[in-house]
């Protein structure tokens, strides 16, 4: 949660399991490498997401296949 409360693309992408899927703009986005990610960090970590993320206690939060939840 600290790389998204401080903005830090680099830190994140390396957390990210690749390739990265997401949907943005009505559109299935596919994010192949840490490089790439860094590239559409402010599509895939929005305002709302961001938000989203800093408010949610990571005891409410499960994984399984598809990722976090």
């Amino acid at each position: 949660m600290a790389y998204v409360e401080e903005g830090d693309a680099k830190g994140l992408s390396g957390l990210v399991a690749y390739p990265f899927v997401t949907q943005r703009d009505g559109a299935r986005l596919v994010i192949a490498s840490p490089e790439e990610f860094i590239q559409y960090y402010p599509k895939i970590v929005t305002d709302a997401t961001r938000q989203d993320v800093l408010s949610t206690s990571p005891d409410a939060l499960f994984s399984n296949w598809m990722g976090y939840m």
